[in-house]
């Protein structure tokens, strides 16, 4: 039923393209029914989507799942210390993969006095040093407790005992450990050759980077430049202990475990190191530094603690830039001191889905089964009450439930039940918007209607926001839906709203207006109450709402005899500045661009900008610039088509800002950008029938480099290397040389797996390593995602495993389009997002091709094609990248802002008054 109903919104809204782009008639002239009928469809269709999908999920059963989450502990520790590790008999909050009892929070005693404070106390001697790893953190800052400074001329031995003659020592040069032996009380570098440089961060192709590794983005353990056993008398698979140095004795033997980091910052920041194994030492100025247990650390009103795990890379890893590890966060808390007892909030809340609402059913007890709590606050989780039952239930939403423990020790975990039921407030806004829209802005549509053309686009992929944002909520418990649904629905009235005031802006005030000047406030208020919260995404949505309300309002047009404002004349000059072709400032503009990227990359920002409170996706700001740039170029060459000297200078500049800069930052992902504004460039020269083939034949070459050229490297490589590699083993190999070259084989990285998935899946087959392995059950689960033609049904079970953490990004059009909506809907979707830019054309056919305009066609086209080139690529059809397709990911605000940026992009360029008076 859901695929039918968006299969029936995409051609319906397809159809009221053709009828409005084929209908002549002057805004000036009264509007034919068929006209307003195809302008009331493009309005309401995105909201007949929404309701309709929620209808039927409801009908059939598909919502209100209960679902449990512990919110935070609040305990007594004075008598028996609340105790963090991975014990789940004995420790109070389980951290997998970790040691028993590693922290504990108890009172701090050597502070002294009758009511000592209590404190995080890290165990850690030198027979037992911490084998978790603690960070602090301060806003996005992390400090690491249990770190020790280690820098130029330092030495460390992690073979106990160190002070004694001819232990093994290593001495930092730069990047590189120099060997040592303690002799004489002393460290004494040896004249053997230097041992492997830790990996330095590449940033531009093989360019050191001024912005180091951080320790969650690399580790560089100690085993690996430390004198290994002789392996070549072993005689077979080499052990672990075979290929590093171990620590222990028996079969305790275990590789070492200590490792040097860099803070990151401007040339890689001073070292530190942890060091994880019994009897470690370090040396500094020839002395050795005592070992001294970690520092308790207050909680006071409350501090923030990350726990990791050091996980190191199993094989043998080279390369420029290879990390040999990384710290994997296991437990994010916030440990206060309330009342005297200790609070521990969760930063992401263990949720668990404990049932569903149904009538008749006997009464269930609820009950938190994620291994998160065990020792005597496991007991507080069994006094849950039973799950409300009967009409209780139907009516029920949210609840919090304070369960204390039934013993001697003083525990009580504070849970909150939630209701996933179908989003009638979210459906409510939707109608409510769309009701005003249909009242009030009906004339402005029919005066303009590229206007109504780009934002019924908009509504569409904003309705698919908020259904997708349902079913990834559905998806994934530990997601926080509240927020993310909130989010899809405040961003349905805001986004196009703010384009409307935007839009209007120069035009006298109507009846009405105060009404769709509101809604975004209306629409807020509604959200706040619904789910209690408004994030910083839906703030700056606000934001912007204000700004465009004040700028309708500095440019409403003057009365009669007055003057015009001033910030009208500057607008007017800003708009007939852009709406000049000019070649050399569009070129200038792309040549400032790539340079800015380039500087963005060299300092380790690849994808993101960290701007210390949040994070910002570079392509918000370059892509925007660059279509700005493209688009003058391309407003330039028609006024002198003929000629080669534009075509090669735009098809360069094109090439450097989707392939050469991008993958020299190492963001190959925006390859795929280079096919709709390469596509627009051939289609407007094949329009002028003029100088076709320089601009249309690289368009031809754009294609077979992206599709076919990958396709022919991958079954090259697979047919002489890895092909070969697995025959030779059939072959029969020693025990050396098959080790050998499992080893070559994890060597490939994950975007050459993926080109084997496509054109050798038989090399893959063969590949043993374990990102081999997980692509393998990635692209299983894909195909069984996208296998359906006509859809499993909206909300129908998703059963996430690997898949789990890029459900709502990266694969989005295979688990929330073509798994419940089927392919032929998600085709006729894509044939819309086609639709649009040419009914847009034919509207403003009479218009020319200006800056503006072509910056606007340019933005429509990035539209379709990022989310066509992302669908074939869930249908592991091309190689796969890490971009999304735009406005889809409800758990992106960074899509959405960018997505938001480009059909302002459209809008400025083709459904201004300027661009439709001339129609």
């Amino acid at each position: 039923m859901s695929s039918v109903l968006l299969g029936l919104v995409c051609l319906v809204l397809g159809l009221a393209y053709w009828r409005v782009a084929s209908d002549g008639a002057s805004a000036r002239r009264k509007p034919s029914t068929a006209r307003i009928a195809a302008l009331m469809v493009g309005v309401a269709a995105p909201a007949a989507l929404v309701v309709g999908c929620l209808l039927t999920a409801s009908i059939q059963g598909r919502t209100g799942e209960l679902r449990l989450s512990l919110l935070r502990l609040t305990a007594e520790v004075r008598q028996f210390p609340l105790r963090l590790g991975g014990d789940a008999g004995r420790d109070d909050l389980i951290v997998p993969r970790l040691p028993a009892g590693f922290a504990t929070v108890e009172p701090d005693l050597s502070t002294g006095g009758e009511s000592p404070p209590l404190a995080l106390v890290l165990a850690g001697s030198d027979k037992a040093p911490p084998q978790a790893v603690i960070g602090l953190r301060d806003g996005r800052r992390l400090s690491w407790p249990t770190a020790l400074a280690f820098g130029e001329g330092d030495a460390v031995c992690v073979q106990a005992p160190c002070e004694r003659d001819d232990a093994a020592w290593a001495i930092l040069r730069g990047r590189t450990l120099i060997p040592a032996r303690w002799q004489d009380g002393h460290v004494v570098a040896q004249p053997s050759a230097a041992g492997p440089a830790m990996p330095e961060r590449k940033t531009l192709l093989a360019f050191g980077g001024v912005n180091d590794w951080t320790p969650i983005q690399a580790i560089h353990p100690l085993r690996d430049f430390f004198p290994r056993p002789r392996a070549g008398e072993a005689g077979g698979v080499l052990a672990d202990c075979e290929r590093w140095l171990c620590i222990g004795k028996g079969a305790a033997r275990s590789p070492a475990r200590s490792f040097l980091f860099q803070q990151g910052g401007f040339g890689g920041s001073a070292w530190a190191v942890i060091l994880a194994d019994p009897g470690a030492r370090i040396a500094r100025s020839g002395q050795v530094v005592p070992y001294a247990p970690p520092p308790t650390i207050p909680l006071g009103v409350g501090i923030r603690a990350e726990i990791f795990e050091p996980r190191f890379v199993d094989g043998v890893v080279d390369g420029p830039d290879a990390r040999r590890g990384r710290l994997q966060l296991r437990r994010s808390l916030t440990l206060a001191e309330r009342d005297r007892q200790a609070q521990i909030t969760f930063a992401t809340p263990p949720t668990e889905v404990v049932g569903r609402c149904e009538q008749g059913a006997p009464p269930r007890r609820l009950g938190l089964e994620a291994a998160v709590v065990g020792g005597l606050t496991a007991d507080a989780l069994r006094q849950a009450p039973s799950a409300p039952q009967g009409p209780a239930c139907a009516a029920f939403t949210h609840a919090k439930l304070d369960v204390p423990a039934a013993g001697p020790a003083l525990r009580t975990a504070h849970l909150a039940l939630d209701q996933l039921a179908t989003t009638w407030p979210a459906a409510l806004v939707v109608l409510a918007w769309t009701l005003s829209v249909l009242l009030l802005r009906r004339d402005l549509f029919h005066r303009r209607p590229a206007l109504w053309t780009i934002l019924s686009l908009l509504q569409l992929l904003l309705a698919l926001r908020l259904l997708i944002g349902l079913a990834a909520a559905q998806a994934d418990p530990t997601l926080d839906w509240r927020e993310i649904l909130g989010d899809a629905a405040l961003a349905y009235v805001v986004v196009p709203a703010v384009l409307l005031a935007w839009a209007r802006a120069g035009e006298a005030r109507k009846a009405g207006d105060l009404v769709l000047d509101l809604a975004p406030a209306l629409a807020a208020s509604v959200v706040l109450a619904w789910t209690r919260h408004l994030s910083v995404l839906s703030l700056l949505l606000l934001v912007a709402w204000g700004v465009a309300l004040l700028w309708r309002a500095a440019r409403t047009p003057p009365t009669k005899g007055a003057a015009p404002p001033t910030l009208n004349r500057l607008a007017d000059r800003w708009s007939a500045a852009t709406a000049e072709p000019a070649w050399l400032s569009g070129a200038a503009l792309l040549v400032i661009v790539l340079v800015g990227r380039l500087a963005v990359g060299a300092v380790g920002w690849k994808e993101r900008i960290d701007l210390g409170v949040t994070v910002l996706a570079i392509s918000v700001v370059y892509t925007p610039l660059i279509l700005i740039g493209f688009g003058r170029l391309l407003a330039a060459s028609e006024s002198r088509p003929n000629g080669w000297g534009r075509p090669i200078v735009f098809w360069t500049l094109l090439g450097l800002a989707t392939f050469v800069v991008p993958f020299t930052v190492r963001d190959s992902g925006y390859a795929l950008m280079v096919l709709p504004i390469g596509g627009v460039a051939a289609g407007l020269a094949w329009r002028r029938g003029l100088a076709r083939l320089p601009w249309a034949a690289p368009a031809a070459v754009a294609m077979a480099a992206l599709l076919v050229l990958p396709l022919l490297g991958a079954v090259g490589a697979a047919g002489a290397d890895r092909l070969g590699q697995t025959a030779q083993m059939t072959r029969g190999l020693s025990d050396e040389q098959a080790l050998a070259s499992l080893d070559r084989q994890a060597k490939a990285s994950q975007n050459l797996l993926r080109l084997y998935l496509i054109a050798a899946p038989e090399a893959l087959g063969a590949d043993v390593s374990t990102e081999a392995e997980a692509l393998k059950v990635w692209s299983a689960q894909l195909s069984d995602y996208t296998g359906s033609l006509f859809g499993r049904g909206y909300l129908s079970p998703a059963n996430l495993t690997a898949l789990k953490p890029v459900q709502a990004t990266d694969n989005l059009t295979a688990i929330h389009l073509m798994s419940p909506f089927g392919r032929l809907a998600t085709g006729l979707l894509l044939a819309l997002l086609a639709a649009a830019p040419i009914a847009v054309w034919s509207m403003t056919r009479k218009a020319p091709l200006d800056a503006r305009r072509a910056t606007g066609l340019l933005a429509l086209w990035c539209l379709f094609g990022a989310a066509t080139y992302m669908t074939l690529a869930n249908l592991q059809l091309v190689p796969f990248t890490g971009r999304n397709a735009y406005l889809l990911a409800p758990t992106s605000g960074g899509d959405l802002l960018e997505g938001a940026i480009l059909v302002a992009l459209a809008v400025w360029g083709l459904a201004e008054r300027s661009a439709e008076v001339r129609r």
